[in-house]
């Protein structure tokens, strides 16, 4: 199956194909079958996905509903607002891991959309564990310990004070403890070994402290780390690259399927004669007659500068080399060696594919698979190959209604009014019934809960991130729950008043009610 999906994680609709100068195609199939090797190969370890940078260029929502769908449910993103997108796609019992943990000041707006810190410092610790107390319970998280990379988590140092100063760990419900591995894309360096032991002794430290994270499920491996070995995989693996495709393995043939193919499209082609000079400062000269393709992908596309002069593409399946420097939105291939025919399709021009892998892509404009991925343009037409039809379709659903899947019935005001409202109602009935007068009448009740309940139903929506609601509020299911709600509280207050057994006051009969009525009235005219 062939299907477009918005890339709503960025605000961007589908771009047509006839409009787009180069279609990228990502094929899910492959997707899921990275993630089932990797899951099986760190059994009984859990496979997590890292889809930071939405999704590696590809669609955070895309593949993480994909993965999620083969029964991943740890993802890992860089910040909090990746991390608040991908919470309206995904399922509550999935958990978003956020490894550049919580910035000072959205502390509240991460524990409200349950997101889980990757904490790298003892200041993050600290805030955590005050965010915890103002939340009225301990808050899950992941201790970050720097195991030889210098780069993030707590130092050696860090854990002696901890190990000294315990308390400074109390408060959190530690959920894993984890490091990063600097050079487990060179099996045979030392780096790793030396690693793997420092990760354990700062485990082992952070043991001797009652409910630390020394416990914790363990996490070291990512994607190349998972081939390094059993002794890597601890707990929880957490793949990114391998998993669209990136070789883990440098130097041998890949054990990854692609999952991403760039095909652009021709947008003249020339006959120049030999000596003809080509593109910005005549970095190119024809050696011999030449036939030439000016092609619409450029260095506005990610498509790499660097690549100018040593690249090269496929037309046909015939290789054709860049002739000068790649501009901004176009390069030029040397076709002379390429049949005609093969020129005459829609989107002939292979930028990357089965004959021009990724990984050689990136090796011949001197950067990594990596940096090329993660920046595809969205200038690009994007088709999703898929053989579940119900992926594209589904995914598409949940994008048109992006809250209904991660709302949680504790974070929900339309929950909490409905309680309130009950409960204001049976409080109410016994606490202002001899308050009641005629003028109000049975109303009286349900006019004092709802005075009682309204001000906490705003005062929580005021709390919580109004961005978390806004496309809610005014939904035709949001206003019908409140009727509902309401309609249930006066139908309470109709029971109540109907059995005299549970009132507070007996209840009169309409006509002796009405002779008191009487009664008074006479009093007050003999009065006059």
């Amino acid at each position: 199956m062939t299907s477009v999906v918005p890339d709503r994680a960025n605000g961007d609709l589908p771009l047509p194909e006839e409009m787009a100068g180069a279609v990228l195609t990502i094929n899910l199939d492959a997707l899921r079958s990275n993630y089932r090797l990797l899951r099986e190969m760190a059994a009984p370890a859990r496979c997590a996905a890292v889809v930071k940078a939405n999704g590696y260029g590809l669609g955070a929502d895309l593949v993480a509903h994909t993965l999620e769908a083969e029964g991943c449910h740890d993802f890992f993103v860089a910040y909090v607002a990746e991390g608040l997108r991908l919470r309206r796609h995904l399922l509550a019992n999935s958990t978003i891991y956020v490894l550049h943990s919580v910035p000072p000041g959205t502390e509240q707006l991460a524990a409200d959309h349950g997101l889980t810190p990757v904490l790298n410092t003892l200041e993050q610790v600290a805030a955590w564990q005050r965010q915890g107390r103002r939340s009225r319970r301990p808050l899950p998280a992941i201790l970050q310990v720097d195991s030889g990379m210098s780069r993030a988590g707590l130092s050696p140092e860090d854990i002696e004070v901890v190990a000294a100063e315990p308390e400074r760990l109390a408060g959190i419900a530690w959920v894993g403890t984890m490091s990063h591995l600097a050079c487990s894309d060179a099996p045979d360096n030392s780096g790793n070994a030396h690693q793997l032991a420092a990760f354990r002794a700062a485990r082992k430290r952070l043991a001797t402290l009652a409910g630390g994270p020394g416990t914790a499920p363990a996490s070291l491996a990512a994607s190349s780390g998972i081939f390094l070995g059993r002794d890597y995989h601890f707990d929880l693996v957490r793949p990114g690259a391998a998993l669209y495709g990136i070789n883990p393995c440098p130097g041998r043939p890949s054990p990854m399927q692609p999952v991403v193919r760039l095909d652009a499209r021709i947008l003249q082609c020339r006959q120049v004669p030999a000596g003809t000079v080509v593109g910005y400062g005549h970095a190119w000269t024809a050696a011999r007659p030449s036939r030439l393709a000016t092609v619409s992908v450029g260095y506005a596309d990610n498509f790499p500068r660097s690549g100018s002069g040593c690249g090269s593409a496929f037309v046909g399946g015939v290789e054709a080399p860049f002739a000068g420097r790649i501009s901004m939105d176009m390069l030029t291939l040397d076709i002379t060696d390429v049949p005609a025919a093969a020129v005459e399709a829609e989107f002939p021009v292979e930028i990357i594919g089965p004959n021009r892998p990724l990984d050689a892509v990136a090796e011949a404009s001197g950067t990594i698979a990596y940096e090329l991925l993660t920046g595809l343009s969205r200038r690009y037409h994007r088709r999703i190959v898929d053989s579940r039809e119900d992926t594209c379709r589904a995914l598409v659903h949940l994008q048109q209604q992006p809250h209904r899947h991660r709302r949680r019935a504790y974070n929900s005001p339309v929950s909490l009014y409905a309680i309130l409202q009950l409960g204001g109602l049976l409080s109410c009935d016994t606490i202002y019934r001899p308050w009641k007068q005629p003028t109000f009448g049975r109303w009286a009740p349900i006019m004092v809960a709802t005075a009682f309940c309204v001000p906490f139903f705003f005062l929580h929506l005021i709390r919580l991130p109004i961005s978390n609601y806004s496309g809610n509020l005014c939904s035709i299911s949001t206003v019908a729950s409140i009727i509902i709600y309401l309609c249930v509280g006066i139908l309470v207050e109709l029971i109540i008043e109907a059995i005299p057994s549970i009132t507070s006051y007996p209840v009169e009969p309409p006509a002796e009610e009405a002779k008191r009525d009487a009664l008074s009235q006479n009093m007050s005219l003999d009065a006059i």
